[in-house]
């Protein structure tokens, strides 16, 4: 119960579950990078809340988190909070800074932060970005792809950052919902953009709303919004020598 801090150092092992009781607030601190969490987490009351700070470190929980409570993401970009297992807790989850990666499954995710970002080739609830990035895919599949079983709806604060090869392949957002856009679309290509190369980057039951601005140097692509997907053609290539600026640039 209460307030509560809990720093992980190197050499951190935790035998057991971690009970967060009924309106307690639980602060987490990875100090150390290559950290594993395997305890599952009860948040057992809906008052109880379970923050993961990584301005220091990432850190990755193989266990699930189940119970009444929310949970909440602060932190660098760079150091993600790896969420790897089957996690059912239904307060939902905050991303309010730093990136959440989710390779696992997890319930309604709500992406609030301008420096927040929400990643991974795992199964979430809902997507509701009201300022921040969704970025489909993680460090050993950047092409793979995102999928929300409910709805996605992007604000104009909201943006969709995709990894194509050359255009014809991309990272892929799918939900089995309704899709909104709105906000930004970010393409970061990993090799020379191939004029004419084509390639999905968004699926849903329907499509709704248009991208404000599209940011694709040095290619010029156009969008296509069909009813059940987005697509993307590569129609020009200024400039075949360009650096990798993506991975920290959400």
């Amino acid at each position: 119960g209460g307030t509560n801090t809990l720093n992980l150092l190197t050499g951190s092992a935790i035998t057991g579950n971690i009970e967060l009781a009924n309106s307690a607030g639980v602060s987490i601190y990875p100090q150390n990078s290559g950290l594993i969490l395997s305890s599952n987490f009860d948040l057992d009351y809906n008052g109880a809340s379970l923050v993961f700070h990584t301005d220091q470190a990432g850190l990755t929980v193989s266990g699930g988190i189940i119970g009444g409570g929310r949970l909440a993401v602060a932190g660098a970009v760079a150091n993600p909070l790896i969420l790897s297992g089957a996690n059912s807790f239904i307060g939902g989850t905050f991303v309010d800074g730093g990136n959440l990666q989710v390779n696992g499954s997890l319930g309604d995710v709500t992406v609030e932060a301008s420096a927040s970002v929400l990643s991974g080739v795992g199964n979430v609830g809902n997507i509701t970005v009201t300022t921040g990035n969704v970025t489909p895919g993680n460090p050993g599949n950047v092409f793979g792809t995102l999928t929300s079983s409910g709805n996605g709806n992007f604000s104009s604060s909201g943006a969709l950052n995709i990894r194509s090869t050359d255009g014809s392949a991309c990272s892929t957002l799918h939900v089995n919902g309704n899709l909104a856009f709105a906000g930004t679309l970010n393409i970061h290509f990993e090799n020379t953009p191939k004029i004419g190369a084509t390639c999905t980057i968004a699926t849903a039951s329907s499509v709704s709303g248009t991208f404000a601005g599209v940011n694709s140097a040095p290619a010029t692509v156009t969008v296509t919004y069909n009813t059940n997907n987005v697509q993307i053609a590569v129609t020009d290539n200024s400039d075949s020598i360009f650096a990798d600026g993506f991975e920290g640039s959400p």
